[in-house]
């Protein structure tokens, strides 16, 4: 079985051009943009590790300027120099190319080859049961029911979004689904970015699909019975499109049928009125009425944010961003950045680089419409801002 869930991006000519000037950068410089070099590779990627290649280069790169001229050091200084300032922060830099300039911002890429599509006869199900398909295979685990991975993937991100309170139907899902391993937060977090990834192209080829797909992820929900906990939660509700869902299987009214005529032989009684079945709109007659959009369906439907999103490189999934924004709006305006990794469904170390995604989305011209907060450790949503910058101050 395959079991590759991350790939390194594959970068573009100009990036690959770019990445390849700044690893030769010490070697063209003689080794005195060393320090700058990775000083740029701590920026971008922001981890311990690189910040000390980046003081470890410094250090020596003073050094020997501070002892250059002196007897004493002038040598062994200079062959410092030349060996890891000029020569080894070569090898160094190519090395470490890919990781620091092909995955910038964001989190490593999850692949998603083609998808088994959810079973639309008892035959396919019979099929399906009988032998397991590997199209669906973001990890090196295998599924108890492949056909059901991508609702399955699904509904894993509407748990990590609820938190601690899915703590139990997250540990049967992985009973179910993963043959009984416990694979831990990050593997799940990539399974579920994978399903709303997967989803969300579904949906653009075939809306039925990808419908199907959101029945079925919320029939596992109800077997989990993890109903309650995704209910009360915005979140889980947007990314398994719960309130869509209810709204079209679930009617509120149950319209009566028509009486049977009387015989033939029998006296005519008076008409009796329509029933409630036989009016001609028994939606309006019946009182329900269709659901008004929420505050993240306007944003994200808006043609504003349409154009806007449309000249990003990366755009965030909206079903994401419809979540995020419910979630903040439940919240009074404020997130933690721990609270939208589970939301997105994305692994702890790519969270920043996400949220920088959604500024890009949200934020048009500069302005403050998702900013960071208390050091970076939460984000803040500025709704009043959001609905006059989306929908000119009218929700």
């Amino acid at each position: 079985m395959n079991s590759q869930p991350l790939v390194t991006a594959k970068a573009s000519l100009g990036r690959a051009f770019g990445s390849i000037v700044w690893a030769l950068s010490p070697l063209l410089s003689f080794g005195l943009l060393t320090p700058v070099t990775f000083l740029i590779a701590w920026i971008r990627r922001r981890t311990f590790v690189q910040f000390l290649g980046f003081a470890v280069y410094l250090a020596l790169w003073i050094g020997a300027l501070v002892f250059s001229e002196g007897r004493q050091y002038e040598q062994v200084m200079m062959y410092a120099y030349l060996i890891v300032l000029w020569n080894f922060a070569t090898v160094h830099a190519f090395l470490v190319r890919r990781k620091i300039w092909y995955r910038p911002e964001s989190s490593p890429v999850v692949t998603t080859p083609p998808l088994l599509i959810p079973e639309q006869t008892h035959t396919a199900k019979q099929q399906s049961d009988s032998h397991r398909h590997s199209d669906f295979d973001p990890g090196p685990y295998g599924f108890s029911l492949a056909h059901d991975a991508p609702a399955a993937a699904l509904v894993a991100s509407a748990l990590l979004s609820i938190g601690e309170g899915a703590t139990s139907a997250l540990a049967e899902l992985e009973r179910r689904y993963f043959d009984g391993r416990q694979v831990g937060s990050g593997y799940l977090a990539r399974f579920a970015h994978a399903g709303v990834v997967h989803v969300g192209r579904l949906a653009q080829i075939s809306p039925d699909l990808a419908q199907a797909t959101y029945q079925r992820a919320w029939a596992i929900v109800t077997e989990l019975g993890a109903e309650a906990q995704v209910l009360s939660s915005a979140g889980a509700r947007a990314v398994l499109k719960a309130d869509e869902l209810h709204s079209t299987t679930d009617p509120s009214v149950e319209y009566s049928q028509p009486k049977p005529q009387a015989a033939s032989g029998a006296i005519n009684s008076e008409p009796e009125p329509a029933t409630v079945g036989q009016q001609k709109n028994p939606t309006v007659a019946s009182g329900t009425f269709p659901r008004h959009p929420t505050l993240s369906e306007q944003v994200c439907d808006s043609q504003t944010y349409r154009d806007h999103v449309r000249g990003l490189r990366r755009v965030p999934d909206s079903a994401v961003v419809k979540a995020i924004i419910d979630g903040a709006q439940d919240a009074g305006g404020v997130l933690t950045v721990a609270e939208v990794g589970r939301i997105a469904g994305r692994p702890a170390g790519s969270v920043d680089g996400y949220v920088t995604q959604l500024q890009r989305a949200l934020n048009i011209d500069g302005s403050q419409v998702l900013t960071r907060d208390d050091n970076g450790t939460s984000v803040r949503l500025n709704l009043e801002l959001l609905r006059q910058q989306f929908l000119g101050g009218h929700q």
